[in-house]
């Protein structure tokens, strides 16, 4: 689904470059907010996926079969789940304070019609310097981009589902049953808060994995019965706003 699409007025989705761009900067968003972010190529397929059937639950076999299994890759239900994390990352990254992506516990994963998404026929312009430089260069370079990135893509394809969660660190809790990951630069204070207010159910869940980042009040905690880089871990992703 190639082209371009206006996310609640605020980002612009291009399909083709990967990437999401803020256009309009809200009068409350931070301005140290990134502008533009490139998405892993399952994640920009994951958000297409979810923007051509906005308002349709889909399962979990939907999603793997749409975005890898269609293309020949095979990868555990887990990666549904990282990629949901990558998205809010990137979405929280632009300054962006709703949940684009919800999910309903053992049922599916939705695009919410709530949230305003339109083709968008303009452009994201760069400067001026910017592209004679770009046009200057692109000839000389295009073959061989063209061949590595042929030749790379199958395993970045792979490996950016497979292992994104790699760069988590476990952390050591009173209760050995229960399974905490966190993302690198995650805030550390906000842990203890985080098990105080009881967010972890791990009698039901034991695999959780935590992403936040500092200066950011939202944080997304995806819990599993089973390790996520298994088979079936059986996930569940939610969307937490810090207590200020």
């Amino acid at each position: 689904m190639p082209g371009k699409f206006l996310i609640d007025n605020l980002i612009v989705f291009d399909v083709d470059s990967r990437t999401l761009s803020l256009i309009n900067r809200p009068s409350c968003q931070d301005k140290n907010n990134t502008r533009r972010v490139l998405l892993h190529t399952p994640t920009t397929h994951f958000l297409a996926l979810l923007i051509e059937r906005q308002g349709e639950l889909l399962t979990l076999d939907d999603i793997l079969n749409n975005v890898w299994k269609n293309r020949g890759i095979v990868v555990s239900p887990g990666a549904v789940y990282q990629n949901i994390s990558l998205l809010r990352r990137a979405f929280v990254r632009l300054g962006l304070k709703r949940d684009i992506v919800m999910t309903l516990p053992r049922r599916g994963i939705i695009l919410s019609h709530n949230i305003p998404v339109t083709p968008y026929s303009g452009s994201v312009a760069l400067s001026t310097r910017l592209r004679i430089s770009l046009g200057q260069r692109l000839a000389a370079v295009i073959c061989v981009s063209m061949i590595i990135l042929l030749a790379a893509l199958p395993l970045h394809y792979q490996s950016s589902a497979r292992n994104y969660m790699d760069s988590y660190h476990s952390v050591s809790t009173a209760d050995p049953e229960c399974h905490i990951f966190l993302n690198r630069g995650f805030p550390g204070n906000l842990l203890t808060n985080l098990l105080k207010n009881k967010v972890l159910h791990c009698s039901e869940q034991p695999y959780n994995y935590i992403t936040a980042f500092h200066g950011v009040n939202r944080y997304s905690v995806i819990s599993c019965e089973q390790d996520i880089r298994k088979p079936a871990p059986d996930c569940l992703s939610r969307f937490y706003q810090q207590d200020t």
